[in-house]
């Protein structure tokens, strides 16, 4: 969408536009919010197709299928942060908003749903799972959830999971024009969150507690002069599958940190805190650390916390690039650079194998978008320790 900002806005609307411009801005620096669900015991999870009950039993435990993949909130948003006036943020926000809109959640969700059916995974960590409303000065508003999108999307697909762990992150406001309901205020809420599968008798699977944090290493961006903090955040569920219980926690890790400064804090954060049990553990998420390339915060993981990467493990001779899809979601070509979305064990866990999904050209939406940015890895591993 062409936004073009200018003098051609009639007077009685320019009073409008800068009085909602100034609400607007005041909003941009809200920050989410931690909060912390309540654990509901017995959320059933079955063992993923063709492993009969019992099965992995007598080598150490069940197996467990598990899966990460960040949604993609529909946008690049480096623009944001180049705008030097009011006007040009409100042109860069306009044009995210019309980013967002044309991804298509909703029709990305239905491809992301095939993917799980196809595996059916016990525990899924997403990231990037974003909530967008735009609301304007008549009421009028417009909100798309990917959270409730794609369990829609499940639903209709036959699958049974239920949302833990929703960890809130950053949560900004700014001006922008919606197609249909002129000038908005744009809020973009960022979320992590757990899905659990609900289809089978809780002795399968049950969730023991949940916990949800921010880090206190956070990237702050200038936007028109003032700092903007960007939080990110974490969760975890403790589980017993059958007679098995281990930690399974999901992240995202600051993504415009070229130098890794903050990463390589979040990383030690984690070990420092969440990290810090005697359980087994499953970590997976989007840890924006290249790990075919020396990423650093990687490197924190698994030489500072004792991490075993299950890809390399499993695929030891294949790189298994992650990201990333062009911004638009309508390459042709498989381009992928880097592998930062992984799955990461530690203390009784074993990997049995692992592959890279998102990245069949014939699992696309019908107008020929990829279901994200990202590819996503989806892993079997057999928890060893009681």
């Amino acid at each position: 969408m062409d936004v073009r900002m200018g003098s051609g806005i009639e007077g009685a609307r320019t009073g409008r536009w800068w009085r909602m411009l100034a609400f607007a801005l005041a909003a941009a620096l809200t920050l989410g919010t931690v909060g912390m669900a309540e654990a509901t015991p017995g959320r059933g999870a079955g063992p993923p197709p063709g492993v009969p009950a019992g099965a992995g039993q007598a080598q150490g435990g069940p197996p467990v299928t598990v899966m990460t993949r960040n949604l993609y909130l529909g946008s690049e948003l480096g623009d944001l942060f180049a705008a030097g006036s009011p006007e040009e943020l409100v042109a860069a926000t306009s044009e995210v908003w019309a980013n967002v809109l044309a991804s298509d959640f909703p029709g990305r969700a239905e491809v992301l749903a095939r993917e799980v059916a196809a595996d059916r995974p016990l525990l899924i960590g997403l990231q990037e799972v974003s909530r967008f409303e735009a609301v304007n000065e008549q009421g009028g508003s417009i909100t798309i959830d990917f959270l409730e999108i794609l369990l829609d999307a499940l639903a209709d697909a036959g699958l049974s999971y239920e949302a833990v762990a929703i960890a809130p992150a950053f949560e900004g406001t700014l001006p922008a024009i919606d197609p249909t309901l002129g000038f908005v205020a744009a809020t973009l809420l960022d979320r992590d969150v757990i899905l659990v599968r609900t289809d089978v008798p809780s002795a399968q699977l049950t969730v023991l507690d949940e916990q949800v944090g921010l880090f206190d290493a956070a990237l702050a961006l200038p936007l028109l002069g003032a700092p903007l903090r960007i939080d990110r955040g974490w969760g975890y569920i403790d589980v017993r599958v059958r007679n098995r219980e281990f930690r399974f926690l999901n992240s995202h890790f600051e993504a415009f940190d070229p130098g890794e400064v903050i990463r390589m804090q979040q990383a030690r954060e984690l070990l420092a805190g969440p990290l810090d049990t005697d359980l087994p553990v499953v970590l997976l998420g989007d840890f924006n650390s290249n790990a075919n390339a020396g990423g650093l915060a990687y490197g924190i993981l698994i030489d500072e916390g004792g991490f075993e990467d299950v890809w390399s493990l499993t695929n030891p001779d294949d790189p298994g690039l992650t990201c990333c899809h062009d911004a638009d979601l309508r390459n042709e070509e498989v381009d992928l650079r880097s592998r930062i979305d992984l799955i990461l064990i530690r203390d009784g866990v074993r990997a049995l194998e692992s592959r890279v999904i998102g990245i069949d050209p014939a699992l696309r939406t019908p107008d020929g978008l990829w279901p994200s940015d990202h590819a996503g890895v989806v892993a079997r591993v057999m928890i060893t320790a009681r």
